[in-house]
């Protein structure tokens, strides 16, 4: 048994997109909506496949091994074993859990957006992720170099010991970071402009 087939996902979804499916199925196949033995066997097929994911083992490599996942290539890994731990240590586990495979973090640093004042901010070799530091379900937001069209750091007023980062999209969105250490800010500015191009 596909555990991911039995929830109707690829091998690839992530842990959220795992649980919508579970609850989405467990919803429709709920004994009070989908009374009789076919459902009850279908709803423990779900609970199992679920349990099974959750229950994926992190193999030697540091890749997560699922049982009944098809063998058909390496298994991804999915909290950054790849990285040093120094860098594993400085990201949230909801940072962790949206990078994708092998992904390469440069830098991780503590900012602030308009939206909250406490952002940690992780600098990767495709795109920008960020998420608030104090929130009760963090929300992770993304950004890829390709799609930014310009980037550019200052020095806050008046004694100019903190940066502010300015982000503009090709699709017009802004994006700005502040309270950044100066050398983080111009360090940040450079990686995203080496993936502008």
């Amino acid at each position: 048994m596909d555990p991911y087939a039995v929830l109707g996902l690829t091998p690839d979804a992530t842990d959220a997109e795992v649980e919508r499916a579970y609850r989405e199925l467990a919803k429709h196949l709920h004994p009070d909506r989908a009374p009789g033995p076919q459902a009850q066997a279908r709803m423990a097929m779900v609970n199992s496949a679920r349990d099974t994911i959750r229950a994926g083992v992190a193999a030697a490599d540091g890749h997560l091994v699922v049982p009944g996942r098809p063998a058909e290539g390496p298994a991804v890994p999915r909290d950054g074993r790849w990285l040093s731990d120094r860098v594993r240590r400085a990201l949230p586990p909801e940072l962790l859990r949206e990078l994708q495979a092998f992904e390469d973090v440069r830098l991780v640093a503590r900012a602030s957006t308009w939206q909250s004042p406490q952002v940690v901010l992780a600098v990767t070799d495709r795109r920008l992720l960020w998420s608030p530091l104090h929130a009760f379900s963090p929300r992770v937001h993304a950004l890829r170099h390709a799609d930014v069209r310009s980037v550019t750091q200052r020095l806050r007023r008046p004694l100019r010991r903190r940066a502010v980062l300015d982000i503009r999209t090709h699709g017009g969105r802004k994006v700005g970071f502040g309270d950044l250490d100066p050398d983080a800010a111009a360090l940040i500015e450079r990686n995203v402009s080496d993936g502008m191009a």
